[in-house]
């Protein structure tokens, strides 16, 4: 099921002198359970599309489709007002790069805060919650603590258990890692996964890191020059990229170097390969092949990415390699290296 639908969103800001274009043209359809990730490099309008997300933008143009389990049916967000659109941001929270925690309020108080607003009486379901939430996050020896008393990773969970209170469908994260050092940003991206599965929470999260995003995601779409130009599953983007910028987000440079136009084969692979098939191919063919570029990458506990050798020098030899390949379906491209 779609649970969230963006048809032909387009975003500009108007100055006195012209007109700033940041979003053309967008189209994207999010599935109930997904975690969809959103990269470009910097000024693509990552974080704009997210304010139109949650509904903190407005649209020139499109609109977006919220599919509403409790009625069961979509709604067009542009269209809420006031309680609508405050019973919307319930059910479609956010989190963000710098923690955006309260210094005076105890961890407790902080993940509270969202249920004050309604003003009316904390329950005793609602205490359980909260409890139950820092469990999940490993926070609960920390209930009383303050955000000072935090490391960076402890408050990013504090904010993600904080935006879990409402029970939303949706959890925004715009740059959600940025702040954080490697060790701790894998720890906050496996927390992330952990709460998608238990909780069946769709995650949105919009990065410019592109490992992140293929150690989280299901799905991708590659913002460039504010438009879309790839999107699809995370395996399917990353083995064969075709725009400049998905080819820049996940190659190494090393693809744009010469090796006086040498032959080579890129190799690609797409989850069904479980075997060393390098190895296999020397010991097979009885001749050695150069690897000249590996990027692999695992998604779903599949293996996706592509080797690239330089073919052996004798044209029956080629043949051979050629041929092994063929029997283990393993899909190539002959290139000049």
């Amino acid at each position: 099921m779609d649970i969230l639908k963006i048809e032909g969103l387009y975003k500009s800001y108007k100055s006195k002198k012209e007109e700033i274009k940041v979003l053309e043209d967008i189209n994207i359809t999010i599935e109930d359970g997904d975690i969809y990730g959103i990269i470009g490099l910097s000024g693509e309008g990552k974080s704009t599309l997210v304010r139109c997300i949650n509904r903190l933008e407005t649209l020139d143009k499109g609109k977006i489709l919220f599919f509403d389990k409790e009625i069961n049916e979509y709604i067009d967000i542009m269209s809420l007002k006031n309680k609508e659109l405050n019973e919307y941001r319930k059910k479609v929270a956010m989190i963000f790069q710098h923690f955006n925690l309260f210094e005076q309020k105890s961890v407790y108080d902080n993940v509270k805060f969202p249920l004050t607003l309604s003003k009316r009486k904390i329950s005793k379901e609602d205490k359980e919650k909260i409890i139950s939430l820092l469990e999940i996050l490993h926070l609960k020896d920390k209930i009383n603590r303050y955000p000072s008393e935090l490391s960076g990773g402890e408050k990013q969970r504090v904010a993600i258990a904080r935006a879990l209170v409402n029970n939303p469908s949706i959890l925004l994260c715009d740059e959600a890692t940025s702040a954080l050092d490697p060790e701790t940003a894998n720890e906050i991206l496996e927390y992330l996964r952990k709460l998608n599965k238990e909780l069946g929470i769709t995650i949105v999260f919009i990065s410019h890191q592109m490992n992140m995003v293929e150690k989280i995601c299901n799905k991708v779409a590659i913002l460039s020059s504010h438009k879309i130009v790839e999107e699809g599953s995370l395996a399917k983007v990353f083995m064969l990229p075709k725009s400049d910028v998905a080819k820049r987000l996940i190659y190494s440079e090393k693809l744009n170097m010469k090796l006086d136009d040498k032959r080579g084969l890129r190799l690609i692979f797409d989850g069904n390969v479980n075997e060393p098939i390098i190895t296999m191919l020397i010991e097979t063919c009885k001749c050695l092949v150069n690897i000249y570029f590996a990027d692999t990458r695992v998604s779903e506990d599949k293996a996706y990415g592509q080797i690239i050798i330089q073919l052996p020098y004798y044209e029956k030899d080629i043949d051979k390699v050629k041929e092994f390949l063929r029997l283990h379906n393993i899909k190539m491209e002959e290139i000049n290296l």
